[in-house]
């Protein structure tokens, strides 16, 4: 018994919004550090799957990105300047 923490019902109902407060703190500091308002589906799962859609589509769009610069980096002569699919 002398190991056990005794609460008053005053100190224990303060303690609840202070480990909600706390958790709240914990999930806005690593939103901030990732950059991401969503970090789970669980937490909304129409904004979190819009995200990793637009995600993979600007990764997309930057790999072809490269690409373009690849050819033209190749100069006006290469062979992939004088394709054309007509």
């Amino acid at each position: 018994m002398s190991g056990d923490i005794v609460l008053w019902a005053g100190a224990r109902s303060n303690l609840l919004p202070l480990q909600c407060a706390a958790d709240l703190m914990t999930q806005a500091q690593q939103r901030l550090s990732n950059g991401k308002n969503v970090n789970s589906a669980i937490e909304n799962p129409t904004n979190f799957f819009t995200a990793a859609s637009l995600n993979n589509r600007a990764g997309d769009l930057g790999s072809l990105l490269d690409s373009i610069g690849e050819i033209l980096a190749a100069g006006p002569h290469s062979p992939a300047v004088f394709f054309q699919p007509w």
